[in-house]
């Protein structure tokens, strides 16, 4: 109770009183308020109110604007020490207006010229960016000195005379080319269908579930659920479990959740700019009701939160689904030292778990930017995607006003229209021409089942064709790009080289993709088309819950009624003689109409009115716990992460005779796990021998006995043998079967091995990619050892398809294939492969020795000069780098 008055406090005082009592403190405390007065007054001037991301992009145009004088001479360096501070923002921004004028304009024609842009190109919109801040910069200046201001609009039409004319001369756009794609419900159903399946951690996945979710339904930004600046992630801006409210509805197993949004866009920082708006809303308050289909469980936001609050242990009394089921209370408390914490956690490194700080809205982007490629989007898609169709399926359904305040806009604003609206797929425009609104709504509805252009279009409808943007052909194709490109005039550090990786990866995804959507356009037939727009609506994670929630109800067992009058509460048993109160009467006493042309019986109208399906319909309360169990145990997810948990091998684990070392053996690295998996052990001759070999030491006398023979009745002695390989020799050939009275036997035995598989492809090996490249890499390795005994080293780079030429020096290439040279000018070509070594030819006697797979015959080096042309291997930085250079006579 006196923790409760302290907290009430004293009654508030008007500025009269404060006044009054600041008078009664004497006149060092008024000395010192002044004081203090004083200097906030002067950190007030030049106090700069815009918002976080305006002032980085003012800073960067100020730095860009020194670099550009300093390379013109006009401003010192930075370590000259002899100007002033003054002396140098004044020749930046001068007092003079020709020199003004001058300096602004070869800085914004030097922009439109050099400067990339956001997408690779400068646009007149960006461009103009630049001009408000120089404006900024020179305004700020010389306030900052005392100085009078040049005219504004004198340099705003300065600035934009030369802005035009670079506009013309250099062709630039009027704006960016912005994303339009839209995500709706189809497309969320793909997304989290994929990533249920492929999450390495799914408490980071979850996170971004529920933000895709909030954008779709909320229709908010991404900078509403994460922090878009470190300001905000300091202060708290962002989404916070103090911002949810969950209560429970009188159907078990539907919640309700309301959700605050604090931080919203139109919240501007300036506080004068705030007071004019005219939507004086500043915050956004929704409330959200689970569904009520078991087909959208998968889209309910309520039933997540809750999820994610058991994983995290932020409920009170709340531990487990079964305790939330069974709760009675109306609201679901949420801990008092849990309210301040992050609703979206940010991912740990490689997405492999959660930290706990708060998400950014770049994360939130980034992370379904990169699931949208997975899946084969033919375009980009971003978190707006989501935002700009939600927007439009609201207008159409709650009208353009409803959605202008659902989304915090100001209600004379177009900015709905311009950004966000898209009817044009929906609308049937040759209806509206002739007049026919009859049949408006059924082409609509047509139309709008097929604006779905991303999930209908995804890659991954074709699991072949998905394939080639990943993997091996991306790894070929980054790879051609980077041999084909310019040598830079320095060699690349480190992190260059990684940057322009990454350059180039992203530059060969979109040839790829590209050229899998045109493919997919010239071959799509009409009956697949159909087949995508009907299996876009489903979702297979809905599926699995409800197959798991209906094995869940059939494995169940029925309940016993212990109330029963007619069982013996102690002994379980029935009591016999108890005398049944409304014992059913006989057929014959209930038919009343003998002689009639018709019977009536009493029917149940209760079980004649049941659906015949009412069996197989699944109680929503049970759907919804299964749901969420999975959500809390990520049982769908097929990642593994070999790295910190290493996994046995599961053709080891199901074969019996495999021995104990292997079966131990844990792998942390899937590559080498499918490599063993391929290996002649988990063949079927490796199971043959390794049942040969236990049946042998089953024996005791170290023979070894063929079970063909054995089956068929051959004589003991006949089938019996010293060691494995003269028994495997035995079955392979038919051996032993040379009588002409063994015909019989012969045939039974080719028939009885046959049956195991003896003779067919794959019976020794694996076929594949993988056993191949298991053979190369044991080929390569013994070539490297037959070889190190002359001193020829192979490096770990891989060789290039093409040959790059050295700078400055076109006859030198950098990797690529060997060159085919002649042994004489006027005889037929021969091919000679020098390969990967350092070839001296300081002793003109020396024969060079040469591996006889890689070469057609050893040449000495004497003969070498009569060659127009010789290669030499130089093995630095790649696997192959061919010197091909002319050899003089002398």
């Amino acid at each position: 109770m006196s923790e409760s008055l302290a907290q009430v406090g004293q009654r508030r005082l008007t500025l009269f009183e404060q006044i009054n009592r600041i008078e009664l403190d004497g006149d060092e405390a008024i000395f010192n308020l002044m004081e203090e007065l004083k200097a906030d007054e002067v950190e007030a001037a030049g106090f700069r109110w815009h918002a976080y991301s305006t002032q980085k992009d003012q800073d960067r145009t100020l730095e860009l604007y020194k670099k550009f004088l300093r390379l013109q001479k006009i401003l010192p360096n930075e370590n000259d020490e002899t100007l002033s501070e003054k002396d140098q923002d004044l020749i930046m921004f001068p007092t003079e207006k020709r020199t003004l004028h001058t300096n602004a304009r070869y800085f914004v024609i030097f922009v439109a010229r050099f400067a990339p842009g956001l997408r690779g190109r400068m646009t007149y919109s960006r461009l103009a960016r630049y001009r408000l801040d120089f404006i900024f910069w020179t305004n700020r200046i010389h306030d900052k000195y005392g100085l009078e201001r040049p005219s504004k609009s004198m340099l705003y039409n300065q600035i934009t005379e030369a802005m035009r004319f670079a506009s013309k001369k250099y062709q630039l756009s009027a704006g960016g080319i912005r994303t339009r794609s839209g995500i709706g419900l189809n497309e969320l159903r793909q997304l989290i269908d994929l990533d249920m399946t492929t999450t390495p951690s799914m408490d980071n996945a979850e996170g971004h579930h529920l933000a895709w979710l909030l954008g779709r339904v909320c229709c908010v930004r991404p900078g509403s659920i994460g922090w878009s600046h470190r300001e905000y992630e300091k202060t708290g801006q962002y989404l916070t479990w103090g911002d949810v409210r969950i209560t429970r509805t009188e159907e078990k197993g539907r919640f309700v959740a309301e959700i605050c949004f604090r931080t919203l866009k139109t919240n501007f920082d300036d506080p004068e700019r705030g007071r004019n708006k005219p939507n004086p809303l500043q915050e956004l308050k929704t409330t959200i009701v689970s569904p009520s289909s078991l087909d959208a469980l998968v889209f309910s936001i309520p039933h997540r939160l809750l999820t994610m609050a058991i994983r995290r242990g932020l409920l009170v009394g709340i531990n487990t689904i079964d305790e939330l089921f069974n709760g009675t209370n109306y609201e679901i408390l949420i801990k008092p030292e849990a309210r301040p914490l992050p609703v979206v956690l940010s991912a740990a490194p490689r997405g492999l778990g959660v930290v706990e700080k708060p998400i950014s809205a770049l994360a939130l982007t980034g992370y379904l930017r990169t699931r949208g490629e997975r899946l084969g989007y033919p375009e980009t898609i971003n978190f707006m995607s989501i935002r700009r169709r939600s927007a439009t399926d609201l207008t159409r359904l709650i009208g353009r006003d409803a959605t202008r305040t659902l989304m915090n806009h100001d209600p004379d604003s177009r900015i709905l229209e311009k950004w966000y609206l898209d009817f044009t797929p929906t609308t049937d425009l040759m209806n509206l021409a002739l007049g026919n609104t009859n049949d408006l709504g059924q082409e609509s509805m047509d139309l709008l089942k097929r604006a779905n252009p991303l999930a209908i279009g995804a890659i991954s409808h074709d699991p072949a064709a998905l394939a080639k943007l990943h993997g091996p052909a991306l790894n070929a194709l980054v790879s051609k790009i980077m041999a084909s490109a310019p040598m830079p005039d320095q060699p690349r550090r480190q992190h260059e080289q990684t940057l322009f990786r990454r350059r180039v990866q992203y530059a060969a995804k979109k040839i790829l993709l590209s050229e899998q959507v045109q493919k997919q356009r010239e071959t799509l037939k009409l009956q697949e088309y159909q087949e995508r727009v009907q299996a876009i609506g489903k979702s297979s994670f809905m599926e699995e819950i409800l197959k798991l929630t209906r094995k869940a109800l059939e494995e169940a067992p029925d309940d016993i009624d212990i109330d029963d009058d007619a069982v013996d509460q102690e002994t379980g048993m029935f009591v016999e003689d108890v005398p049944d109160e409304l014992a059913e009467e006989d057929l014959e006493d209930q038919d009343d109409t003998l002689g009639q042309d018709s019977v009536q019986v009493q029917v149940d109208e209760e079980e004649y009115l049941r659906s015949p399906d009412a069996e197989s319909e699944v109680p929503y309360a049970d759907a919804a716990k299964t749901f969420m169990e999975i959500l809390l145990q990520g049982s769908l997810s097929q990642h593994n992460d070999y790295k910190n948990n290493p996994v046995h091998c599961p053709l080891c684990e199901q074969d019996e005779t495999i021995p104990r070392k292997f079966k131990d053996k844990k792998w942390n690295n899937p590559s080498k796990l499918a490599a063993h998996m391929q290996t002649p052990l988990h063949t079927p001759k490796g199971l043959w021998e390794r049942q040969a070999e236990e049946l042998a030491s089953l024996r005791g006398d170290g023979r070894f006995e063929c079970s063909y023979c054995k089956e068929i009745g051959v004589d003991e002695d006949e089938y019996h043998f010293a060691n494995l390989r003269a028994l495997f020799v035995h079955v392979e050939n038919d051996t032993k079967f040379t009588r002409p009275e063994a015909k019989h036997q012969l045939e039974m035995h080719k028939e009885l091995k046959g049956r195991d598989g003896w003779g067919e492809p794959g019976w020794a090996e694996h076929q594949g990619d993988v056993r191949k490249r298991i053979v190369k890499e044991a080929r390569d390795y013994r070539l490297k050892r037959d070889l190190r005994p002359f001193d020829f080293n192979y490096s770990d780079h891989k060789e290039i398809p093409v040959g790059i030429p050295v700078q400055n020096n076109p006859g030198i290439l950098r990797g690529g294939p060997a060159p085919s040279v002649s042994s004489h000018p006027a005889k037929r070509a021969r091919p000679y492969r020098l390969d990967d070594s350092i070839l001296s030819f300081t002793d003109s006697q020396t024969e060079i020795p040469l591996h006889q797979q890689h070469l057609i015959r050893s040449t000495p080096v004497s003969q070498i000069s009569e060659l127009p042309s010789f290669a030499t291997v130089i093995p630095v930085a790649h696997r192959r780098f061919i010197t091909t250079k002319k050899h003089s006579s002398s």
